[in-house]
């Protein structure tokens, strides 16, 4: 009996496993991904050491076969084959083959890849397009990892009363979601923000779980675990930046306002732009000394204010709320120019907040 698969399984599992493994990576056996033939099927792993995912594909092999190659090889490798290949370990090298071409690939000793439990307790469970679409849409709101403030660098993920909250901030720009889980257990951490990249991978029911280094996250033939982040320092109550009453409200249509802010960008090297409200109508500048100025308008309906309102805003961040909340509607809620603006579609458990720059 030959050990045979379908190459375009076997690359696509390795496009997912090389968007993990750091090829630079200091631990040589975590430049590599980790291979398991058993009678039907191949479990491969892929680490960068705080983020891991365990997948499977089918296959047919007539003994168990475990191997260690380098990621980057093996990627190249099954991106060139096609239809059904054959494989075979002879020593410490991994034969494959396809119809017309065939590979001698290099292996490591498999003991020196480091072990990884995906065991926990489990916290909830939840259709996977709803946890992917959650932690994308906050995201693009962590800090830079050279930023200064490391745990600002990850989600905050939480869990208490039925509901489940994930936020992110780079102090400038805040993105909150919730949504409801019956019977959520009381659970508090920061994950890495690259998780919101790798959970489209998982299908149908996505069971969470903890245990005390990591987050685990389940489904049907991939599993996803990331390191949490240290609880020192812990991450900052943004609850108390979010306002809970608003002198104006300013609602419009979604399409017009990312239409009219790409505009105004064109013009704006620090994608500052100003925001001029009146009752029926918003008026977006951008303005450079260089190329010069830009405006869009669009209707709107405000409420709360009779005289016209002017702030400046970050552009690049109002159109990443905006994008992400999926909605026809957009409402932007304001005090003062110089406070917090709040920013919420048809999803009112989808929440962004904006701190304005200086005119």
């Amino acid at each position: 009996m030959k050990n045979t698969m379908q190459a375009n399984d076997l690359a696509r599992l390795m496009v997912i496993a090389s968007k993990v493994v750091n090829v630079k990576n200091m631990n040589v056996p975590l430049q590599s991904t980790l291979l398991a033939f058993d009678k039907n099927e191949l479990t491969l792993t892929a680490s960068s050491g705080e983020t891991t995912v365990v997948l499977t594909a089918p296959c047919k092999s007539a003994s168990q076969l475990t191997c260690l190659v380098q990621t980057t090889l093996l990627t190249r490798v099954s991106a060139s084959l096609e239809g059904e290949i054959t494989y075979e370990l002879k020593g410490d090298k991994l034969l494959m083959s396809d119809s017309s071409s065939r590979h001698s690939l290099s292996t490591i000793p498999t003991d020196e890849y480091p072990s990884f439990s995906l065991d926990g307790e489990i916290l909830f469970a939840l259709a996977s397009d709803e946890l992917s679409g959650a932690f994308k849409s906050v995201s693009f709101a962590t800090a830079k990892e050279d930023s200064g403030y490391p745990v600002l660098s990850g989600i905050c993920f939480s869990g208490k009363n039925k509901v489940v909250s994930l936020a992110a901030t780079d102090r400038f720009v805040l993105a909150e979601e919730k949504f409801s889980v019956p019977n959520v257990e009381k659970f508090s951490c920061v994950v890495p923000a690259s998780v919101a990249s790798l959970l489209p991978i998982l299908s149908d029911s996505v069971t969470v779980k903890s245990s005390d280094h990591a987050i685990i996250f389940s489904s049907e033939g991939a599993t996803v675990s990331v390191s949490k982040f240290s609880d020192d320092p812990a991450y900052p109550d943004y609850s108390q930046l979010i306002p809970t009453k608003f002198a104006t409200t300013v609602v419009a249509k979604s399409n017009e306002l990312l239409k009219a802010l790409k505009s105004a960008m064109i013009y704006s090297d620090i994608s500052r732009v100003v925001l001029t409200i009146s009752a029926d109508q918003m008026t977006i500048t951008g303005q450079s000394k260089e190329m010069g100025n830009g405006e869009s308008e669009l209707s709107v309906t405000a409420t709360g204010t009779n005289d016209k309102f002017v702030l400046a805003l970050n552009a690049k961040y109002l159109l990443e709320i905006v994008k992400v909340s999926n909605s026809d509607g957009i409402t932007l809620c304001f005090n003062l120019p110089t406070q917090p603006m709040v920013v919420r579609g048809d999803n009112k458990d989808r929440l962004g907040l904006l701190v304005p720059v200086k005119m």
